[in-house]
């Protein structure tokens, strides 16, 4: 009975309207929400569908927060949930932070564009040279230029990175000498900066190489060891020319391969000089054999040390240096005969008993006079062709004469009356006359 008698009122209530002393607006309560549509100042909730003018509540709408716009039935707004400053609805992908409508390096595309660095307005999707390949791809050069550089090319000599690999002109280093083919510059036909020795042995060979004397062009600048000896002019360094005076005869074989007059072939002259190559000096020029030649050991005639009898049959006891002798010849080569020698006084020896005649002129040399008997005394007190017995070492006989040249005649021999003759001639022994 007492449910029933509730319904009852409600529903009076909801045919009738408010109870007397409950219509109007409800302006100063904070609990009872009116049923008019005019706005409250309450901060409950009202049933109605105007704004209130509240500013705490919500409305019994079912979309939630009033706005300062007016109605309470407007939609959510927007999420951002990576907080990378684009919402849902503009964000490509709003659980990455990373992808976004961001510009940030202004090359014209986002990473929602598939920029994989907008830090970066190198790399991008673009493809500016149309060679199939973009920035982001690994092209290196995607200028208008650089169709035909990008990570499928192939790798030239132009000193460019062609295949993108951040290696220029690899594969032109074979030597790895830090130069390749084609140089600096990128130009095979300028050789001035090209390596012109790239093989495996090549390592030491470049441009600005320091040249050895070895037949290499190490500097790589045509010339071939430059700055060494080229005694003959053929262009080929003495280091490593076989026959560096060109005279026919191989280095290892010419005596003097600075000198095309001299080798194995050249006739020997008389200049001190070994022309021939046989070890031996002027050899052609000292026919008697006594080690000194007609031009000397100068080379050179008329200096005073050349031989001045090279004659085989005289000129072995005459040349410079050798001391002089008395015979006539100019043995030490000084234009004077038989200087510096011991002068002697000779004397006729007539008979050629080995005394000279005591009574003679001397002759003064340092030798014998020639054409007759000549001897360095002067005793032979008889030198007549018949007094040949009669000298210094003869034996005194008793003859009358002066054998011995002692002065007396016979002496030693008897002389009985002592008249001074021997008695073996005296005549008269006893000197009485009979």
């Amino acid at each position: 009975m007492k449910f029933r008698n509730l319904w009852v009122l409600v529903l009076a209530f909801l045919l009738t309207g408010p109870l007397p002393g409950c219509g109007g607006d409800d302006d100063d309560d904070t609990f009872v929400d009116d049923d008019d549509t005019s706005d409250d100042d309450d901060t409950s909730d009202d049933d109605d569908t105007s704004d209130d003018d509240d500013s705490s509540g919500d409305d019994d709408d079912s979309a939630g927060d009033d706005d300062s716009a007016g109605d309470d039935d407007d939609t959510p707004a927007p999420l951002d949930a990576d907080n990378d400053g684009w919402d849902e609805t503009e964000d490509c992908d709003d659980n990455d932070d990373s992808l976004n409508l961001d510009d940030s390096d202004n090359d014209g595309e986002t990473s929602c564009d598939g920029d994989c660095d907008d830090s970066d307005p190198i790399l991008n999707e673009s493809d500016t040279d149309l060679d199939g390949v973009t920035s982001c791809d690994g092209d290196c050069d995607d200028t208008t230029t650089g169709g035909a550089i990008n990570p499928s090319a192939t790798e030239v000599c132009d000193a460019i990175d062609n295949d993108c690999t951040g290696g220029i002109d690899d594969g032109f280093d074979l030597d790895g000498d830090n130069f390749t083919t084609c140089g600096a510059d990128g130009d095979p036909a300028t050789t001035a900066d090209n390596d012109c020795d790239d093989s495996s042995t090549g390592g030491g060979i470049y441009p600005g190489a320091t040249e050895s004397c070895d037949g290499v062009d190490e500097d790589c600048d045509s010339e071939t060891d430059e700055g060494f000896p080229d005694f003959d002019g053929d262009n080929t360094a003495d280091c490593v020319d076989t026959d560096d005076d060109d005279d026919s005869d191989p280095d290892t074989t010419d005596c003097d391969d600075n000198n095309a007059a001299i080798n194995n072939s050249a006739t020997e002259v008389c200049d001190a000089v070994d022309n021939d190559c046989d070890t031996f000096i002027d050899e052609d020029f000292d026919e008697d054999n006594d080690g000194v030649t007609i031009c000397g050991a100068d080379g050179l005639p008329n200096t005073g040390d050349e031989d001045c009898d090279d004659a085989p049959a005289t000129g072995g006891n005459n040349f410079p240096g050798n001391p002089e002798s008395c015979d006539g010849l100019d043995n030490d080569c000084d234009t004077v005969v038989d200087n510096n020698v011991v002068n002697q006084s000779w004397y006729l020896d007539n008979d050629e008993d080995g005394f000279g005649d005591a009574n003679g002129t001397a002759t003064v040399d340092c030798q014998s006079p020639t054409g007759a008997t000549y001897v360095t005394n002067n005793t032979d007190c008889d030198d007549s062709s018949s007094g040949f017995l009669i000298n210094t070492s003869a034996t005194e006989i008793c003859d009358g004469i002066d054998n011995n040249c002692a002065g007396d005649t016979d002496e030693g021999f008897p002389d009985f009356d002592t008249d001074g003759s021997a008695d073996c001639i005296d005549t008269d022994d006893d000197d009485d006359n009979e």
